[in-house]
């Protein structure tokens, strides 16, 4: 796909999959610059630069250093529902 196919199909996809780099942070610049706040979730090397241009990056405990220096969060567990009930719990107690 060209810059401005990527840049239509992100505000209407909401899983990306099998990206290149550049598609990857592509992708998180063209949501963010439309007002989107974006979450990026990365284990790898390749994630890095995406994880660092979006508004919260995600990654794992088990994953290589890098990911989890550009992590703003590292889950214990390899699953996002940790966040989905951490953000309920939070909910209830405001």
């Amino acid at each position: 796909m060209t810059d401005e196919q990527i840049a239509i199909k992100a505000e209407n996809i909401t899983v990306f999959a099998k990206l290149s780099l550049d598609q990857k942070i592509k992708v998180v610049s063209d949501l963010r610059s439309n007002v989107n706040s974006v979450g990026y979730k990365g284990d790898g090397i390749n994630d890095a630069a995406a994880m660092k241009a979006s508004d919260l990056g995600i990654s794992v405990d088990t994953t290589v250093d890098i990911a989890k220096e550009f992590a703003d969060v590292i889950l214990l567990k390899k699953d996002l529902n940790v966040l989905k009930d951490g953000t309920s719990k939070a909910e209830k107690l405001m």
